[in-house]
């Protein structure tokens, strides 16, 4: 990621024990540094001027590192023959001799680079990727760090800086001094006492007068400790000559807070109190944050003259909720340590757990089932897949018991549990970095007929969080895109709780994507004609709202299915939904009883053979083009047995991803006065377009509603006048015409054509719904059906001519209306032939050869003569 505010280590923490390959073999940092100093610097990229010249100004003051005990150790996202490809060059441009003094780590996925905050986000590679920034750390024999410097990628190093800050952390390390600005001893006095003393007191020299003033106006400054103040106060007295213990411990106390001088004079004058002391109980008063939390609560504010009505109060109380309070230091749950919260804590920065994945529930009940998912899901921020699991399987535990602690012995519910638990050992999916702020967030959003997702993704790459909400029962109805809105308004308010301003909302509905960004583009106004079109309006302008009251720059993008990381948050395993809907129907069919169901002349099956039936009936339904109900039920009861029920068909279409992922919004259509008794007598003729391509329609206007599509390469007269003379020399021409008022039809070339064949030509209204419902509703049909099957134009529009309307018979399809032949269509699969028919079948010389979809055909040999 290429924020770094989160992840950067703090001064004084223990630097990581990161394991990496570098260009002298594996080594474990805590190992390699062997309780010297180190000092740990990145560069952007190797066979780069300003990283070639800065390496070797660093191997060539190695010497003076190693007098002073430090270990050198560079690190770049390259990998370590390219490191060692490149040392040449340091090498040879540097005038080095001998061996290159340090070793070079080789961070190929960025780990160390994320971990230690050593991105720029400025800079970028070819890839979009965030180059490393030019950072130093400077890691003391205790492990921890001492010193860090972030550069931009842009900027260069001094490393003579460098060296000098390392003599000041070696100098500071030994003695309880402080180095001034610009500040460089010598090394021959590096070892005396008094030498430094001399160079201090030079450096921070005060007269005495000024000196003696600063010592009397001293005071404890808001969020100083006691010792910090006590050694302060030690130096401006020795800038005069120096104070006894008791007037210096009179001083300290002086500069205190009123309260806690109060508290300090109270003790002092019970016991005589040493310097040490009184700093010991300084420390214990200005840390107390409990006695100032309670006695600030309990004080009765002050009255104008009436004296206390509750009682007297401790005194040292009542003055120590005086007190200011200091800041409460961020500790982290992780670890423990002070300075840093969990999510940027160096040890444990990711989404994993930590922890074994924790066993199913013995005793299964409700409470037991919740306690699970929660140790599962509810502390992770990024779950992927298994948060709409945990959820599913919650809501079956809800089904089948009615308490809290009611034991279940449901199958269904325990193979759920244990298919959770055996993925979970497989892939745990809760892992990743996830500590990040920033400013720019990618929000992936996606909805199904089972739940809605939302995934949070940085620039860079990285999920930062994710969540899935499961629609109720009775949200079966509810449209898909609404489903998707929904889903949108919820990525943005995760986003927006991050701080995020600049948001790129990713959505895979092409309607939703049209909604949204006309709203926030102020395109177009929005236009819908769906049954909840105040519900669809109150959502965007939402959307539109929270963009203009937080000045949020929003952009909509439209992506693929397949692309989607949301898409993962809106999935179960098909076979649970295909054991809910099997042990929906065995009951239902346990309830009419087995005697009805004979009557009926239904058949029980097995389960073997009722998944192989429904399993059928789903080829049938893709070969089809994903239809609806009726006309998947004619096609299985042709394809498949005459035995196959509707509630059956029922379940896979509605349970099928393709038609729940392109589900157009439904539309009525008002029955004009255009339709003719005859077939091929009136056509109604558009130009529609399709995934970027133009399509001359033609479509019959009788009983039939046959059409023809053909490619255009460019919608003009030329092409259209060429394509309809050649459709009226193959099926003759109509009586009559209707179009609508395109400057295409309007124009001289189509009015001698209409003419030449004797046809009349009728202009529509474009919005008439009378005049749309043959056209529109066509495009409408064949365009889902291309989109759903994912097949060329010409393919659909087959399917289409061989659906029955009525879904119940084959005579009502168009193309039996039109052609006198029994026409074969792309739904029907020819049985395959064995070797022993094919010879009882065609005589001595045909030969009978399989092609690869599983069909027969034949090739006649000669005979020999």
């Amino acid at each position: 990621m290429c924020n770094n505010q989160a992840n950067m280590v703090l001064l004084g923490e223990v630097f990581p024990n990161f394991e990496a390959e570098t260009t002298e073999g594996p080594i474990k940092f805590h190992d390699w540094l062997g309780g010297s100093w180190g000092i740990l610097f990145s560069h952007p990229a190797d066979f780069t001027p300003v990283c070639t010249t800065e390496l070797g100004a660093a191997a060539q003051l190695a010497p003076e590192f190693a007098k002073r005990g430090v270990k050198m150790i560079a690190v770049s996202c390259d990998p370590v023959q390219s490191h060692k490809d490149w040392i040449k060059d340091i090498e040879a441009y540097n005038h080095l001799a001998g061996a290159f003094p340090y070793p070079i780590i080789a961070d190929e996925e960025r780990r160390l680079a994320v971990q230690l905050g050593m991105l720029d986000p400025d800079e970028r590679t070819a890839e979009g990727l965030c180059l490393t920034a030019r950072a130093v750390f400077v890691v003391g024999p205790d492990n921890r760090l001492k010193l860090s410097i972030l550069y931009p990628a842009t900027t260069g190093r001094n490393f003579h800086e460098i060296l000098r800050a390392i003599d000041s952390l070696q100098l500071t390390a030994q003695k309880k001094v402080a180095t001034p600005v610009n500040w460089k001893l010598p090394v021959d006095h590096r070892a005396s006492l008094a030498a430094v003393k001399s160079a201090l007191f030079a450096a921070f020299a005060l007269d005495s007068f000024a000196a003696y003033d600063a010592f009397v106006t001293r005071r404890l400054q808001p969020g100083e400790s006691a010792d910090v103040y006590l050694a302060d106060l030690r130096r401006l007295a020795e800038l005069f000559g120096g104070v006894p213990d008791r007037t210096l411990s009179c001083a300290f106390v002086n500069g205190l807070p009123d309260a806690a001088r109060q508290v300090i004079r109270a003790g002092s004058r019970a016991e005589a109190l040493d310097l040490p002391s009184v700093v010991a109980r300084a420390r214990a008063v200005l840390s107390d944050d409990r006695v100032a939390t309670v006695a600030a609560a309990t004080a009765a504010p002050p009255s104008g003259g009436g004296g206390n009505r509750g009682g007297t109060q401790d005194a040292e109380a009542v003055m120590a909720a005086r007190v200011p309070r200091r800041p409460r230091s961020r500790r982290c749950w992780a670890c423990g340590r002070l300075g840093h919260l969990a999510a940027g804590c160096p040890q444990g920065n990711g989404t994993g757990s930590g922890a074994a994945v924790p066993d199913p529930p013995d005793r299964v009940t409700r409470r037991s089932v919740f306690a699970w998912c929660g140790r599962l899901v509810a502390h992770l921020p990024v779950c992927g897949w298994l948060r709409p699991a945990a959820a599913w399987v919650k809501r079956r535990a809800n089904a089948v018991t009615r308490g809290w602690d009611d034991v279940t012995t449901d199958a269904l519910l325990q193979s759920q549990i244990s298919h959770v638990h055996s993925r979970l050992l497989a892939a745990d999916p809760a892992r990743g970095q996830w500590c990040w702020t920033g400013d720019q967030a990618i929000v992936w959003t996606d909805a199904s007929s089972i739940a809605a997702g939302v995934v949070i993704e940085t620039p860079c790459g990285g999920v930062m969080e994710d969540a899935c909400w499961l629609r109720p029962g009775d949200a079966a109805a509810t449209h898909i895109n609404m489903a998707e809105l929904d889903a949108a308004v919820r990525g943005l308010n995760l986003a927006v709780a991050w701080g995020v301003t600049n948001i790129d909302l990713r959505t895979d509905s092409a309607t939703v994507h049209r909604w949204v960004d006309d709203a926030l583009s102020g395109r177009a106004r929005l236009r819908t004609r769906a049954a909840g079109e105040m519900l669809i309006r109150r959502r965007v302008d939402l959307i539109r709202q929270l963009a203009n009251e937080l000045e949020l720059k929003v952009t909509v993008t439209l992506v693929r299915s397949e692309e989607n990381l949301a898409d993962a948050l809106t999935r179960v395993p098909k076979e649970w939904l295909r054991d809910e809907c099997e042990e929906s129907r065995m009951s239902v069919m346990a309830d009419d009883g087995a005697g009805d169901s004979a009557a009926r002349g239904q058949v029980v099956v097995g389960a073997g053979a009722a998944d192989a039936v429904r399993s059928s009936v789903q080829s049938v339904h893709e070969r089809a083009g994903h239809p609806g109900v009726r006309r998947t039920l004619f096609f299985a009861r042709r394809d498949v047995s005459r035995d196959v029920t509707r509630a059956l068909v029922r379940a896979v279409v509605t349970t099928c991803d393709v038609c729940r992922s392109i589900d157009p919004a439904p539309v009525r259509w008002r029955h004009g006065s255009l339709e003719v008794a005859a077939v091929w007598e009136r056509v109604a003729m558009d130009v529609t377009h399709h995934q970027g391509r133009s399509y001359l329609t033609v479509i019959d206007c009788g009983p039939t509603r046959f059409t023809v599509w053909r490619p255009l390469g460019r919608a003009d007269a030329v092409e259209v006048t060429g394509h309809l003379e050649q459709i009226f020399l193959e099926r003759g021409a109509p009586k009559e015409i209707l179009a609508d008022n395109d400057t295409v039809f309007r124009g001289r070339r189509l009015a001698s054509l209409v003419a030449r064949w004797g046809i009349a030509l009728r202009f529509r209204a474009v919005h008439e719904p009378g005049g749309n419902g043959v056209v529109e509703r066509c495009h409408r049909t064949v365009k889902v059906i291309a989109a759903r099957r994912r097949c060329p134009v010409s393919e659909a529009v087959h399917l289409y001519n061989v659906t029955p309307r009525d879904g119940r018979t084959a005579d009502t399809a168009p193309a039996a209306g039109v052609y006198r032949y029994a026409a074969g269509d792309k739904c029907m699969v020819l049985p395959s032939i064995s070797e022993d028919d094919a010879k009882k079948l065609f005589p001595a010389g045909v030969e009978v050869h399989e092609v690869p979809s599983g069909k027969k055909y034949i090739r006649t040999t000669p005979q020999p003569q």
